[in-house]
């Protein structure tokens, strides 16, 4: 008996055949894939332009006419009296700040030596009182006959440091005959321990007047003419107007596509 052995060829075309097969149905497949188009939809956003209506606000101007009557103005001259103070000045005669007496003015800080080391003795001051309305001392102006008759009354004040004690007396001076007048040694005399920093002063209470008439001008109201003048004022308004925006929209197309592109888009592969 004879036994016979399978050649080993058979088995390996076998599986060639069979890898030939596979091989067959993948190509076959993946031209299944790729040639068979299926629909597919595509989102998408798009940018459109919308109108919208919006309120704006605009500025402007606007002329205005303004109506002004002028009135012209005329000089007039007249004469105006009434009565008024006479001037008058006032200077001082000896200087109270040195502890001396002056025989010549009898002014000065008069005082007894003899009865203590600091005595209370006497301040005794004059004053030149002069009409200047008919007296110019600075051009030695000749006196007039038909002068001004001056009567001045004053409050003699006593002044330490500038600053004001007491006024405890009052004189009245006349000036009738001549322009000037001086006070009496005894109209102001101030009884006072010896101090550079006393000062006596006179204080007019009250002066005689005089009539006077001086011519002036003023001016009073003439012929009024109308004038009208353009101004500008501003103002403003509200106006709509319509605009375009962008306005984003999603949209949805349907497109073909391979049934591999599918698969690779719905499982990311």
């Amino acid at each position: 008996m004879v036994i016979k052995q399978r050649k080993p060829e058979s088995h390996i075309g076998s599986w060639l055949i069979l890898i030939y097969i596979v091989l067959a149905l993948i190509v076959i497949a993946v031209l299944f894939l790729n040639t068979v188009k299926v629909p597919y939809e595509v989102k998408e956003t798009i940018i459109i332009k919308e109108p919208k209506t919006e309120i704006i606000t605009i500025n402007y101007t606007e002329p205005y006419e303004v109506k002004e009557n002028i009135t012209e103005q005329i000089s007039v001259k007249y004469t105006s009296c009434g009565y008024e103070d006479i001037n008058f000045s006032v200077g001082y005669i000896g200087d109270l700040s040195k502890m001396a007496y002056d025989y010549r003015s009898e002014t000065g800080y008069l005082f007894n030596p003899s009865s203590s080391s600091d005595p209370s003795g006497r301040y005794i001051q004059k004053a030149k009182i002069c009409n200047l309305d008919i007296y110019n001392p600075e051009v030695k102006q000749v006196y007039p006959r038909d002068s001004l008759g001056l009567k001045i009354l004053f409050k003699v004040c006593f002044l330490y440091d500038n600053k004001e004690v007491e006024c405890p007396n009052k004189i009245s001076i006349l000036i009738a005959n001549k322009p000037c007048k001086e006070t009496n040694d005894l109209d102001m005399t101030w009884i006072a321990p010896f101090d550079p920093k006393r000062d006596i002063k006179l204080k007019p209470v009250s002066v005689s007047q005089k009539w006077v008439c001086e011519d002036r001008v003023r001016n009073v109201d003439g012929k009024t003419t109308q004038t009208v003048k353009i101004f500008q004022k501003s103002l403003q308004r509200k106006e709509t107007r319509e605009i375009l925006v962008d306005k984003p929209i999603e949209k949805i197309s349907a497109i073909q596509i391979t049934l591999w592109e599918k698969l690779r888009k719905d499982y990311r592969l």
